[in-house]
């Protein structure tokens, strides 16, 4: 069994550790809130797998195209929300809601305003 900090992934879920979003300070001096943080951190998920259930894309053509340590994207506002003892925030999330793997290097969650109309 693949267990990580006690957590122990059943089935087709996955245990990830979600990215933190650090308090922000603009060039200006201008402290961004934590609400608008936290709205921010909930709108793109993303953390490590820590810890992957038995089942794991099993039925799928591409089994195993995701591992523990990947970083990944998942899906916004899936699965149960855990936290252990050190106050470490983990996801428990189905398989199918990993959509997509992001490589090392690459920076997401930059928060930026961007225009309601723009595309």
């Amino acid at each position: 069994m693949n267990s990580y900090n006690g957590i122990t992934p059943t089935g087709y879920r996955v245990l990830i550790e979600t990215d933190v979003v650090p308090e922000e300070i603009t060039e200006s001096g201008i402290i961004i809130p934590q609400a608008e943080l936290e709205k921010y951190q909930n709108a793109q998920p993303t953390g490590v797998i820590r810890a992957l259930g038995p089942e794991c894309w099993n039925k799928s053509d591409q089994s195993d195209w995701a591992k523990v340590g990947d970083r990944v994207v998942f899906d916004k506002y899936s699965g149960m929300l855990i936290n252990d003892e050190e106050g470490t925030e983990f996801r428990l999330v189905n398989d199918t809601g990993v959509i997509a793997l992001v490589a090392d290097g690459i920076k997401l969650g930059q928060l930026e305003r961007r225009n309601p109309y723009e595309r």
